[in-house]
């Protein structure tokens, strides 16, 4: 997250937001046993935080990289041995 210019009271907050956070339910004046939940918004918009630069990373991927919500999905035809190298290149640098 500092890397993408978020630090100061604004990481901590956030920091705070995702530790230690825990949830009830209640129905009809019964109430569930309390859990640990992470806050699945928050979780999101960090995750998109987290891949948004993902194709620049890349050099034979291309511009087909479709993002959504916590799911990506990466596009690319391939026509011949080389095209086949480079997407495994690719995909071998996401990976680390």
């Amino acid at each position: 997250m500092r890397k993408r210019g978020i630090g100061g009271k604004l990481l901590v907050t956030i920091g705070n937001w995702l530790r230690n956070r825990r949830q009830g339910v209640c129905i009809k004046w019964k109430q569930s046993t309390w859990e640990e939940v992470w806050s699945a918004v928050l979780g999101h918009l960090l995750f998109l935080i987290f891949v948004n630069d993902l194709e620049d990373n890349t050099s034979g991927i291309g511009p087909t990289v479709i993002k959504f919500v916590d799911d990506t999905k990466i596009f690319k035809e391939v026509r011949d041995v080389h095209d086949n190298i480079r997407v495994q290149a690719d995909l071998d640098r996401l990976v680390e």
